[in-house]
């Protein structure tokens, strides 16, 4: 879903670190390699520290909750309706996913799945500094708010790590997502593979076309000569 849930801190490791252990790593055909491990509030210190002692630490749901793992996964594959699904997805911690959900009773569905912390905007673009609260993590996005639709009047869910979010959503979940391009390009070729039957579906798994690569290719022609933008190998 290009949703960020993991934010760096820099760290004042003499005020910082909360906890500190001596790793053993032992290399085939070599020396064991002693590693300092060191902890903040925040996360661990994943830099080798400055010499006046700054180094980044590293917060990341994964690491504040358990991920759940096989005790979320289980319900997902014991569901039998959207709704069910939907239900089970809820306990879902990283990483923060698209899912496209269907049935065989007609539903389908769209959700994104995961935990987003709620913090200021700045942290999604740069280290922060891990000496102010004001970049602290002040809770989740609760799981009600995220994104998600259920039979949409198009008829179809189209999902290409595209931006998820419109510009009135109260959360922010991420400042990088990718371009419309291949979602463009997808409803293109639904629209164009009517009825959706497996050969339309066929069609649109394997076009090879890029919008972005044909535009960049008609700006530039003494680059790229008469290329139509397909992706060919």
């Amino acid at each position: 879903a290009m949703a960020d849930y993991q934010d760096l801190y820099v760290a004042r490791l003499d005020d910082a670190v909360v906890d500190r252990r001596t790793e053993h790593v032992e290399v085939r055909g070599g020396a064991t390699v002693e590693v300092v491990c060191l902890l903040t509030r925040h996360g661990p210190v994943v830099s080798d520290p400055t010499e006046d002692g700054i180094g980044l630490a590293l917060a990341s749901t994964g690491f504040d909750a358990p991920a759940g793992s096989l005790a979320a996964v289980v319900p997902q594959l014991l569901a039998r309706t959207v709704d069910e699904l939907d239900d089970a997805l809820a306990a879902w911690v990283e990483p923060v996913n698209n899912f496209v959900l269907a049935d065989t009773h007609g539903d389908i569905a769209y959700r994104t799945a995961g935990r987003v912390p709620v913090r200021a905007e700045v942290n999604s673009w740069l280290p922060v500094p891990g000496w102010d609260a004001t970049h602290d993590w002040t809770g989740y996005v609760p799981d009600e708010s995220l994104p998600r639709t259920k039979n949409p009047s198009a008829g179809a869910v189209v999902t290409a790590n595209q931006r998820i979010t419109t510009a009135d959503h109260p959360h922010l979940l991420g400042v990088h997502p990718y371009g419309p391009n291949r979602a463009t390009r997808i409803w293109a070729r639904l629209d164009a593979a009517q009825p959706i039957d497996d050969g339309g579906m066929a069609a649109v798994h394997l076009d090879a076309s890029s919008p972005l690569a044909a535009r960049m290719a008609a700006m530039a022609p003494d680059v790229f000569g008469d290329w139509d933008g397909r992706m060919l190998a």
